[in-house]
């Protein structure tokens, strides 16, 4: 027996609070009560020793009791408020035999003291449960006698030479070292004894595969994860003394270095959180299974984060987002949390979710307790805004519905308590999801507007302005010093990947020959902010053109009339009056004799009849968003609704694609003739040089020849261009009226896009041919026939790629 150093230590009890009734010399359990009973610190429970409680750190799974009593026991707290608890947890029943589990709490202050409760207790008879074992307030227990030393030394020490052993990685393997003084209190040289064992059946393998989520091959960094933070699972038989199990858990704490403190249960059938042991003893041989799949199944996040207190949290969530009042405490509790560098994303999500979050976003729940637990859930986590946004579905010209005023409601209860670095965080995730679609620009105004919703997020708007301002300056400067745009992207305030687009067609969208539509949301959002010069350029980048009272304002504020943002100039839509004033400019500056006799005339004769408006010329007059705003009220599906307007010096018309693509066909047509015609000739010789009899392959005629031709190109040619509902008769065949337009503008798109991907230029060659300087009715006056430069189209570049392409996929 050893001493322990004639120190008189104080040992204090509290059992849990319950209702009960005498039947005799026994009683029954009727209920339980809020407090603590038989306590010898009344209500002054160590909140250490509280939270953990609570977090069900003592708790057995519901229905897993013994006979036997169960002993859990946990060293908790740090610094000066250290507490050695061990609770012996055993079995009451009610008036009906139903059994519930019941604790006793033994607790002494100070590191390492379990083993003096343990001694105490047995030299006490090992007291369990018993409501009439009353306890008199502020008379703890003493014990100064002596602590036994561990039975099974040599069982110990093999234990953790094993364990020891298997959690190291292969090429740094230790000397295994016996139990230091200061762990144990034994010394000596050790018998030999059997090599002990881990719980059979106890795959460590598969708990790991299962506990990761993965199951990928293991290396030694991953086994040793794996020892490090996974319990020792002994086998049920023989059973260790508790001097012996005490021991071997502040050895597993010390080589662990896994932040759960030394805590050990013995004689347990099942544990609510088996995860946040060291050493685990089971009672039978079903217990071990049990505990094994219930370690198999505890996910890493709640392994890596055995020291928080979840109770706590999920007590304050519930509180904040079932009470109509927003206490200050539980936000306090939250923010804590938030600034709890232990507490993972990871983690958060799984909390939010075991409250229901992910289902109610799921299945759309907006019940008032759902909204402010999604809410808060896109303030703790920051990327989960855009998803917030996305679920309240904000939509334009609407007002503020149920839902939203909760949650607006619930954000200016909080808006004080909550840290501002944190929320600002959330807006790094708005850029992405608006160009992506995911979050529409009202719902964005809604979020950052400082004068509509004044949401927690809105104060946050001018930094989101400012860092779009900055990267798009450095966008402009990167371009403007060395004409490369491969710059650090670590100086960039937004994502890299939302200005990707802009950077790589940068050059072409200055120079007006490129657009990127997926900015437009951009512009939207910033003419909400009455940002003007934001959301002109965005609209210069997204359309090529800026409205006039945009660009008026923009001016204005510019004093020029050609006002340009970070090294883009903006240009102005041109309105129907703007048109018309260009369109007779360009008649009236011709030379051309009579002019005003004839063109007056023909002016007029346009305009009255409508003939302008519906006119297949519109395009080269107007500009891409008049031309977008007629078209799209022609089509069916305005929404889906894109038009490219046509530079002649650098794109075909729907006539040149008539013209082009029925000449591919003829020489396709040609060589498939010649190739099957040598093909014939072939096997003529080959026959005729054989001995055996074969069978005469006829000679295709040129009619079958083109019509497997024709149907090849029919099959393929909408693939090459990238559109599967182009047909090769629709450029071949006349075109009914009502179908001209679309027929002509899916063409146009198609050939357009086929071009920029294939590089396939359009060529204008100079040259000289005869024309008519003014004739009438098909007829050449005498004396007005002239020589004129006029240009000449190469078409080489593109029929020669849409060639090749169509010849390969007919292959």
């Amino acid at each position: 027996m050893n001493s322990s150093d004639n120190k008189i230590h104080e040992i204090h009890e509290f059992s849990t609070g319950i209702q009960f009734e005498r039947r005799g010399h026994s009683w029954i359990w009727t209920g339980f009560t809020t407090k603590y009973m038989n306590s010898t610190m009344g209500e002054e429970i160590p909140k250490v020793v509280e939270r953990s409680i609570a977090n069900e750190e003592f708790a057995l799974a519901e229905g897993s009791w013994t006979e036997k009593p169960a002993i859990i026991a946990r060293i908790l707290g740090n610094g000066n408020n250290i507490w050695s608890v061990i609770a012996v947890v055993t079995r009451a029943k009610d008036e009906a035999g139903r059994s519930v589990t019941v604790h006793r709490y033994f607790l002494c202050q100070g590191e390492h003291k379990l083993r003096v409760i343990l001694a105490w207790w047995e030299q006490n008879n090992r007291p369990t449960f018993n409501p009439f074992d009353f306890q008199v307030l502020g008379s703890p227990h003493s014990f100064a006698g002596e602590v036994p030393p561990p039975s099974d030394l040599e069982q110990i020490e093999q234990i953790l030479s094993l364990f020891k052993e298997q959690a190291q990685p292969q090429e740094d393997k230790e000397q295994i070292l016996p139990l230091s003084r200061e762990e144990s209190v034994f010394t000596g040289q050790l018998g030999e004894q059997p090599q002990p064992q881990f719980a059979q059946g106890f795959d460590q393998q598969q708990i790991l595969a299962t506990s990761t989520g993965g199951t990928k091959p293991q290396t030694d960094t991953e086994e040793v994860w794996q020892f490090k933070n996974l319990p020792i699972v002994l086998d049920p038989t023989p059973q260790y003394d508790l001097y012996s199990i005490n021991a071997l858990a502040i050895k597993k704490c010390n080589l662990s270095k896994n932040g759960l403190p030394v805590s050990w249960a013995f004689n347990v059938e099942a544990l609510v959180k088996p995860e946040r042991f060291q050493i685990i003893q089971p009672a039978s041989e079903k217990a071990v299974e049990r505990i094994k799949r219930a370690i198999a199944s505890t996910s890493q996040v709640k392994i890596n984060t055995v020291n928080i207190d979840e109770a706590a949290l999920k007590s304050a969530l519930r509180g904040l987002i079932n009470s109509s009042q927003v206490k200050p405490e539980a936000v306090g509790v939250i923010v804590n949390g938030v600034t709890n560098k232990e507490i993972t994303p990871e983690y958060w999500e799984h909390l939010f979710n075991s409250q229901g979050a992910n289902q109610g976003i799921r299945q759309k729940i907006y019940s008032p307790q759902m909204v402010k637990l999604v809410t808060l859930r896109a303030l703790v986590l920051p990327k989960t805004l855009p998803e917030f946004l996305g679920w309240l579905n904000i939509q334009a010209g609407k007002k503020v519905n149920q839902n939203q005023m909760v949650s607006l409601q619930f954000q200016q209860a909080i808006k004080e308590l909550f840290p501002k670095e944190k929320v600002a965080e959330g807006i790094g995730y708005l850029l992405p999801s608006l160009l992506n679609g995911k979050i529409s620009p009202d719902g964005l105004s809604w979020l950052l507007a400082k004068n509509g919703s004044n949401s927690i997020w809105s104060y946050a708007q001018k930094q989101f302005v400012n860092d779009v301002r900055n990267d798009l300056q450095l966008i402009f400067d990167q371009y403007k010093n060395s004409k490369s745009l491969n710059f650090d992207e670590g100086n960039l305030k937004c994502q890299i990947g939302v200005w990707n687009q802009l950077i790589r067609s940068w050059q072409g969208i200055q120079r007006r020959y490129y657009k990127c539509e997926e900015y437009r949301p951009l512009a939207e959002l910033f003419e909400e902010f009455r940002e003007d010069d934001l959301a002109a350029y965005f609209y210069q980048v997204s359309d090529g053109l800026v409205n006039k009272k945009l660009f008026r304002r923009l001016a204005d504020s510019q004093r020029s009339g050609y006002p340009v943002v970070f090294g883009l100039p903006i240009k102005r839509k041109e309105t129907l009056i703007d048109v018309l004033i260009k369109f007779i400019n360009q008649f009236v500056n011709q030379d051309i004799d009579m002019k005003i006799l004839y063109v007056a005339p023909i002016s007029l004769l346009i305009l009255g009849s409508g003939w302008f408006v519906g006119s297949k010329t519109w395009h080269a007059y107007v500009s891409q968003n008049d031309i977008n705003n007629h078209l799209c009220k022609e089509s069916q599906k305005p929404e889906n609704c894109s038009v490219i307007v046509l530079d002649d010096t650098k794109h075909y018309s729907f006539k040149d694609i008539q013209r082009i693509i029925p000449q591919v066909v003829d020489d396709l047509l040609k060589k498939r003739e010649a190739e099957e015609q040598q093909k014939y000739q072939m096997n003529l010789k080959k026959m005729m040089n054989s001995r055996s009899n074969l069978t005469v392959i006829q000679e295709k005629t040129d009619s079958q020849i083109q019509g497997e031709v024709m149907n090849d190109v029919s099959r393929t040619l909408a693939k090459v261009l990238g559109n599967t509902t182009l047909k090769y008769d629709e450029i071949v065949s006349p075109i009914a009226d009502s179908n001209i337009q679309s027929i002509q503008r899916k063409w146009l798109i198609a050939v357009y896009n086929y071009q920029i991907k294939h590089k396939a230029e359009k060529i204008i060659i100079k040259g000289q041919v005869k024309e008519c300087k003014f004739g009438l009715f098909g007829l050449c006056f005498p004396g007005q026939e002239v020589t004129v430069n006029k240009d000449q189209i190469d078409d080489s570049p593109l029929k020669k790629k849409l060639e090749k392409d169509i010849n390969n996929a007919i292959k």
